[in-house]
Formats: C-alpha cells, sequence, structure tokens
C-alpha cells in the first residue's frame, strides 16, 4: 500500500500566543503522540516566518491517521490547521497517465 503525504501548516491561537516558552513543550507531546499511532511517520516539523507559524510534514497509511494528527493538534487550543494532501512526482506521473 501506497503511504500518504500530507502538509499540515499551523497557525497560533490567542491560547497558543499565551503559552510562550512552554510552547516547545506541547508541540514535542504531540509529536510523541503521532508517532504512537500506527502507520505515521514525521517527515519534518518546523517553526516557519509567513502567515503560519509551523509547518509538518506527515506521511500515514490512511487519511483517518492524518485527521487524528490534526484533530490531535486542535485540541490543545493552541493552533488552528489547514492540511494539504500532497502528492510524489510518481503520482502526477500515474494520474496524468489515466487522462492521457
Amino acid at each position: 500500500m501506497k503511504k500518504k503525504n500530507f502538509v499540515v501548516l499551523m497557525k497560533m491561537t490567542e491560547k497558543g500566543l499565551n503559552v510562550g516558552k512552554d510552547t516547545p513543550k506541547w508541540i514535542r507531546k504531540a509529536i510523541e503522540d503521532f508517532k504512537k499511532m500506527e502507520g505515521a511517520t514525521l517527515n519534518g516539523f518546523y517553526k516557519v516566518m509567513g502567515d503560519n507559524d509551523f509547518l509538518a510534514l506527515i506521511e500515514v497509511d490512511d487519511d483517518e491517521t492524518a485527521l487524528a494528527f490534526v484533530m490531535l493538534l486542535s485540541s490543545t487550543g493552541y493552533v488552528r490547521t489547514t492540511t494539504l494532501k500532497a502528492f510524489t512526482l510518481d503520482q502526477l506521473d500515474e494520474a496524468i497517465d489515466k487522462i492521457s
């Protein structure tokens, strides 16, 4: 079965901004909980500059595992998320082959 890739963008909420120096602690806890999920791989978690505050790159067996991660993050009340399903170039080739 092919793994599915997702980009999870996060913006801090007012509650999240008030946590301040404890931000790395809740992020590490969320990452630990995600890694315990079957079929879940975290390929990167970054603090970013711009419209978003954080970005996570995840690889999962199914959409439900990605949804669980997003729900886990959102349940902290510290971030709002936007989730993007991502496709590799090989997957793009496969999609193009279907219409050619």
